[in-house]
């Protein structure tokens, strides 16, 4: 089984209830959400948007090639919908 494949890994995108929940003032970072960039050259790279309690609020639902493109996705959620979440790079390699 492939990382992404684990039991109860859902790849719904995130309610409207969520997106709003993150839409916080600067000064709050420590409860911002944080995306995980997770993958290797073998098996690809995908990303995972997480609560600060652990919960996955969105995750890329897809396999990037290219570590590069996993990344500007990220990048694109971030400036669009979660402008105060962090990057975390996961990657092994």
């Amino acid at each position: 089984m492939r990382p992404w494949e684990g039991e109860g890994d859902e790849q719904e995108p995130p309610s409207s209830e969520h997106s709003r929940a993150f839409g916080k003032e600067p000064d709050m970072e420590d409860g911002d959400p944080k995306f995980f960039i997770f993958g290797d050259v073998f098996d690809g790279y995908w990303w995972r948007l997480r609560s600060v309690s652990g919960e996955t609020i969105e995750s890329s639902g897809r396999i990037h090639l290219r570590k590069a493109e996993c990344e500007r996705e990220v990048q694109r959620l971030k400036e669009e919908r979660y402008p105060y979440a962090r990057v975390r790079d996961a990657t092994i390699g």
